[in-house]
């Protein structure tokens, strides 16, 4: 075998030994899993906000229910980049909004639950801060697929 080709099969073998450490390593377990439970508006989500700031870059687990006015933009459905948004008044500068963006899989799962009559959003979610080209604050929420989560929690 040639050289070249050994050295394409290692970093092969490299990569895919680093894919299965970063799984590993992530794996989730309970007591990683922060939780969230509240009612939010869309003049006073500040200690949700808080929260997700808190825990940027971690796994959380949420049970909130949003007001009739975050309830209308859930119900719009998912934006041209599989995101389904609802905003806030920025609990840090409350002259502008915050943006909670929940990042879908490109085949549109959900693997959250909201009931549309109530307004409960529930579901396991990593979360992460950016803001945006005009300055306004981000939450996105990468909803976590089932067969990610601890046995104990399913």
């Amino acid at each position: 075998m040639s050289q070249k080709f050994l050295t394409i099969v290692f970093f092969v073998l490299l990569a895919t030994l680093g894919v299965l450490y970063f799984f590993y390593d992530k794996q989730l377990h309970q007591n990683d899993i922060k939780g969230y439970e509240a009612a939010i508006t869309a003049s006073d989500s500040e200690d949700f906000q808080d929260f997700l700031y808190e825990n940027k870059g971690k796994f959380v687990k949420l049970i909130v229910t949003l007001a009739p006015e975050m309830i209308k933009e859930m119900l719009k459905g998912m934006d041209r980049d599989n995101r389904i948004i609802f905003t806030a008044i920025d609990g840090e500068n409350r002259d502008q909004k915050i943006q909670y963006m929940i990042r879908l899989l490109d085949d549109g799962r959900r693997n959250f639950e909201f009931d549309e009559i109530t307004g409960k959003l529930s579901g396991y979610f990593k979360t992460a801060r950016r803001i945006s080209p005009d300055g306004s604050p981000i939450v996105n929420l990468v909803p976590i697929p089932p067969n990610l989560l601890p046995k104990e929690i399913k």
